[in-house]
């Protein structure tokens, strides 16, 4: 069967907070209940969808604003669950990835410098390596990295998912 938009066309909003402002990754939770969505300043939106039936079918739950330059990728684990909870993995231009869980009512991040031992000492800011993408990967348990830029083209890294230490 084709599920429908009880409205029968999509739901649509607009949020920015300047003119500038664009989104440029998303991701969907496990289920759909979540959605993230990644800026081109590095902020990171976190929304609620309701039900269909309800009023407002969208709700803005949390702005994560760590990142310094545009969001590359965000991915949710996978593995959920009461024991499990949610978890977001987000890369950047800025060199790094963050992994955020949501616990205790509130976000916490585990950040991982991908290119520290990339960075000469005076070297140009603007030729460090770049996080392209990340991903979870072994039932969520390590996340890879892929670094572009010069020296470090075509090169992943491994890292443990509940310590950000490089395997």
């Amino acid at each position: 069967t084709v599920k429908q938009f009880a409205s029968g066309r999509p739901i649509k909003f607009v949020e920015r907070t300047k003119g500038s402002d664009k989104a440029v990754q998303q991701a969907w939770s496990k289920g759909g209940r979540f959605a993230a969505v990644g800026f081109n300043d590095g902020r990171i939106r976190i929304y609620m969808l309701k039900p269909p039936h309800l009023k407002a079918n969208i709700d803005r739950i949390e702005e994560l604003d760590s990142h310094v330059n545009v969001i590359s990728s965000l991915e949710w684990a996978q593995n959920q669950s009461s024991d499990n909870p949610p978890r977001l993995l987000s890369t950047s231009f800025d060199g790094s990835a963050r992994i955020w869980t949501f616990s205790r009512q509130k976000w916490n991040q585990i950040e991982i410098n991908c290119i520290t031992d990339f960075i000469e000492a005076k070297a140009d800011p603007k030729k460090y390596p770049k996080v392209n993408d990340g991903v979870w990967i072994n039932r969520d348990s390590w996340i890879i990295t892929a670094l572009v830029g010069e020296g470090s083209q075509n090169q992943i890294r491994i890292w443990n998912a509940e310590n950000g230490l490089l395997l």
